[in-house]
């Protein structure tokens, strides 16, 4: 008997195993998604059994080592995953099959969920609801649904309603959320639901044990409901039927190291490929997700209605005349007065700010430079620790005192500038001494259970004011929350990306959708430079098929998905030279074998060029992007008619292919169907 083996190796491997002979005593541990020791060059690795052959090959062979009775077994379902995974997004075949078996175990516990003896009482469904739902469970083969409803729509009871169906007929429900911030409120309507033994949970803060324990109980069938991040998608299901991904605009589906896969990718996969349901759910959907909607491959589904109330009431203050001449803050005395009112009826209010410390740089006011990262030449970012400061580079993490002088001219004019949450947070603190004010951002949830913490705190109302970066701006309900304030909008459209006008949309209707979910109206105020800036009047109607139509033809004329598929060549080296070097040699053995493929019609290229983070840790990066003009299979754009590996554009499954096979200058990567090209 002979085994195809996925081998650990620094080579690429994409989608490649090595055949190795199955010694007699170890045949009776021989079977698929066994984890081996093998012989690879001069060297022992790892290794995955992926298929067991009879037939003996025409080359030399050499023996599996070992083969491991008591390490976790991967399922069929997970082999053919990693496989998937492998070729589609162009990447190591070992490095799938680890991001698809459980971690070492280690002696860190978490925290067991509360089963809860209490069970609500599912509501009664509005008809728009009940709606959704039969539409849902009357599904036909290979139908996704994109349930589009505008915050505090109901699509978390849509959700509930699914997942009862599935647990009913003894099957698996997987609920992916885009942050780990959204779990804790997500556990507590699950589990007053269905109770917490039915519950598993499987994002990064879940320790090494529990996490290697879920993942048993997962694959055995005793948990049924699955609360998670992207990479609960890689669990090794029993039976599932239903894969719900809420807030489905989320760049955060779409991961960065590699694997670089994305969950809704994926999700659309085994969907297709196990005929389950896929509900993708969000107010805000991309762009590409709404025009596969009216172009037939996702079924739509509206609820244009809140449940309770209205939506909120928006004010646009002109940053311009916020204030006096006397008065730098950030927050104007129109959101003052509306903070003020606010906790004066008990009420709470959250303020969004998409920048982290205390303020965003340190300028000389003499010569006019900020302080950079030696290792970078990115703006170190002011923190306050303790009762230290310390600028801080949030890229590679490199701290330093706060210098006497400027390191370019010797100057003593320092000067912060800029505002980040915990300017907030002191500023809040200042001027409501009786208030509690928290922030959640990165800083401040970095140890584990910290999100479910301050989730709790705020809402049991033991802080009035919540402050934080964009995790707090998406997905919470709660009741008491009557005000939000945007502090700065103008900072969120800096961004230099195609995406900027989208995710500056997503983000007003999302932070104004956290208000007014009660019983008590929602004001929404938004600080601006540029009322008249167009994004925002478009946001201010609150009709996203006004903006989608505005945005779409933009994407057209200016080749962006969804009229495209992109490939992303990166290269990365401590040397410049040599990273552009690389990045050349691939990109022009790329283009040239897409020329002779598809036809230099079919394909554009951006760059070589430096990256938008040119210099990160003393490495310089550079990149190239490629973009696949759409052609779907047979020529017919009608038709949806995903390849093996779920691709709808012809020409893009050949330029993969190309990929795949071309020889790979090492400290180069490939990003496909990047989110974002920054």
């Amino acid at each position: 008997m002979y085994a195809e083996i996925i081998v650990k190796t620094n080579i690429p491997s994409i989608g490649k195993t090595y055949t190795y002979r199955i010694p007699q005593e170890l045949a009776y541990l021989a079977i698929p998604g066994r984890q081996v020791t093998v012989s690879f060059g001069k060297r022992q690795t790892e290794g995955v059994i992926f298929a067991i052959i009879n037939k003996k090959p025409t080359f030399k062979t050499k023996d599996i080592i070992t083969i491991s009775p008591s390490a976790p077994v991967l399922p069929p379902s997970s082999l053919d995953i990693a496989e998937w995974l492998s070729i589609r997004y162009s990447c190591n075949f070992y490095e799938c099959i680890q991001a698809l078996l459980p971690r070492n175990e280690n002696k860190r516990e978490s925290k067991v969920i509360p089963s809860s003896t209490v069970r609500d009482k599912p509501p009664i469904l509005t008809p728009k609801q009940q709606q959704a739902v039969k539409t849902i469970q009357s599904k036909k083969t290979d139908m996704i649904f994109l349930l589009h409803g505008i915050t505090g729509s109901g699509k978390t009871e849509v959700y509930l309603h699914i997942a009862a169906n599935c647990i009913q007929e003894g099957k698996q429900v997987l609920f992916l959320v885009p942050e780990i911030s959204l779990t804790p409120q997500l556990i507590e309507r699950f589990s007053m639901r269905f109770g917490g033994d039915e519950l598993a949970i499987v994002h990064s803060r879940v320790s090494n044990t529990i996490r290697a324990k879920t993942w048993k109980q997962i694959q055995e069938g005793t948990k049924s409901v699955i609360i998670g991040s992207r990479s609960a998608i890689l669990s090794p299901f029993h039976n599932l039927g239903a894969i719900i991904i809420d807030e489905c605009h989320e760049q955060s589906y779409k991961q960065d190291k590699n694997p670089k896969y994305n969950a809704i990718e994926l999700a659309k996969y085994i969907a297709r490929r196990d005929n389950l349901i896929l509900v993708l759910g969000s107010a805000t959907p991309l762009i590409e997700q709404y025009y596969d909607c009216l172009h037939g491959s996702i079924s739509l589904i509206e609820l244009p209605d809140r449940i309770k109330g209205t939506l909120p009431k928006t004010i646009v203050i002109d940053a311009k005349e916020k204030t006096d001449k006397n008065n730098y803050s950030i927050i104007s005395k129109e959101l003052l007065q509306q903070v003020e009112s606010t906790l004066n009826k008990s009420e709470q209010v959250i303020l969004y700010l998409n920048r982290r410390g205390l303020r965003s740089g340190l300028l000389c006011t003499n010569c006019g430079n900020y302080e950079n990262c030696p290792k970078c030449n990115m703006p170190l970012t002011l923190h306050k620790k303790k009762d230290k400061f310390i600028l801080v580079c949030h890229y590679c993490f490199f701290t330093k005192q706060i210098p006497e002088k400027c390191s370019t001219c010797g100057s003593r004019f320092l000067k912060g500038t800029g505002y980040g949450t915990q300017a907030i947070l002191h500023e809040t603190q200042r001027l409501f001494p009786n208030t509690n004010a928290i922030v959640m951002d990165k800083d401040t949830t970095s140890k584990k259970g910290s999100h479910e913490k301050i989730f709790k705190s705020f809402e049991n109302k033991e802080a009035g004011i919540l402050i934080g970066t964009q995790m707090i701006t998406k997905g919470w309900d709660i009741s008491n929350v009557s005000l939000t304030g945007y502090l700065l909008l103008d900072s969120d459209l800096l961004f230099p990306s195609y995406r900027t006008s989208e995710r500056v949309y997503q983000l007003i209707t999302q932070l104004s959708g956290r208000a007014g979910r009660g019983d008590k109206p929602g004001t929404s105020v938004i600080q601006t430079y540029n009322p008249q800036n167009p994004i925002l009047l478009t946001a201010l109607k609150n009709n996203y098929r006004n903006f989608y139509e505005q945005e779409v033809q933009l994407r057209e004329k200016l080749e962006y998905p969804p009229f495209v598929n992109l490939i992303q060549v990166i290269a990365k080296d401590s040397n410049e030279t040599k990273a552009f070097n690389s990045i050349k040699t691939l990109t022009n053995a790329l283009v040239k074998n897409l020329t002779e493929t598809i036809g230099n019609h079919s394909f554009s290229l951006l760059g070589p060029s430096k990256c938008f983070l040119s210099k990160v840790n003393n490495t310089y990066f550079f990149q190239s992007t490629i973009k696949i003009k759409i052609m779907t299979f047979g020529g017919d754009k009608s038709k949806h008619t995903p390849s093996r590996i779920g691709i709808e554009n012809e020409n893009f499954e050949k330029a993969i292919t190309i990929i795949n096979r071309l020889p790979r200058p090492a400290g180069v990567s490939i990003n496909i169907d990047p989110f974002d090209l920054l």
